[in-house]
């Protein structure tokens, strides 16, 4: 078969949204489990981090701040939560087009009050 239809393109988009959000959400349960929260952390502070994975395996390899909370120590305990977790060998269930599409490099967003839950 040749190309996918645009319907199928559609559909496939889709599923593969829904995957990642999927995966998003194990990647934040387990940065969440791996953070300490300083004593400056406030409800509303949010830093945004780029992480980049090894495609092979899912192991973090950068971990930078694109966007500080405006508090350094907070900015620093969430890049510190992202490397004791130092990867997240379940995406290698994930198909490469997708991991390559959301996962290799991908901002997450980091935000105390989402960390309670």
């Amino acid at each position: 078969m040749n190309a996918l239809s645009e319907d199928e393109e559609l559909l496939q988009a889709q599923e593969d949204s829904h995957i990642a959000a999927t995966y998003e959400q194990k990647i934040a349960r387990a940065v969440t489990l791996a953070w300490s929260r300083p004593p400056s952390a406030r409800n509303g502070m949010v830093v945004k981090l780029r992480i980049r994975l090894i495609p092979a395996n899912g192991e973090v390899v950068n971990v930078q701040i694109i966007e500080s909370s405006g508090d350094s120590a907070f900015d620093r305990s969430a890049v510190r939560a992202v490397e004791k977790v130092g990867g997240f060998p379940e995406l290698n269930n994930v198909e490469y087009r997708v991991f390559k599409q959301y996962f290799e490099s991908f901002i997450f967003e980091f935000r105390p009050e989402d960390l309670r839950r």
